[in-house]
């Protein structure tokens, strides 16, 4: 549901709807945000270059965080529209900064994220 979705969603519907876009807070809290093709490539790579190991956990993000204010300014950017951010009350328990390693998954995996956060904002958003 849209009350459940996530920030990049929430965004985007706002955008196609020609609304403000709403940050909890101050939207200096940040996020390490990954493209579901990248979840995908990893899994690839875990199936073909562990054989019989397990218990090992990776991370699979992009490596990078941005600020929520920051991803609001980028998606609005890359939609072409003029629309207002609203700060509103921050939620409750909200985490603060969130950044992934994602080492061991490069060293052991391969992974490489192929997927930028711009790239996979057009593809949400419709842009070529």
């Amino acid at each position: 549901s849209s009350e459940y979705a996530g920030v990049i969603t929430k965004f985007a519907e706002n955008i196609s709807n020609q609304e403000s876009l709403v940050i909890y807070g101050d939207g200096l809290q940040t996020r390490d945000f990954v493209s579901v093709v990248n979840v995908i490539d990893s899994i690839k790579l875990a199936i073909e270059k562990i054989s019989g190991e397990r218990g090992t956990v990776y991370n699979i993000a992009s490596g990078k965080s941005i600020t929520i204010q920051e991803l609001a300014k980028l998606m609005l950017s890359i939609s072409g529209k003029v629309l207002e951010t609203r700060n509103v009350e921050p939620k409750k328990g909200e985490v603060r900064f969130s950044k992934a390693s994602i080492e061991l998954a490069k060293s052991q995996l391969g992974y490489e994220p192929k997927i930028r956060l711009e790239d996979g904002i057009k593809n949400i958003l419709g842009i070529k």
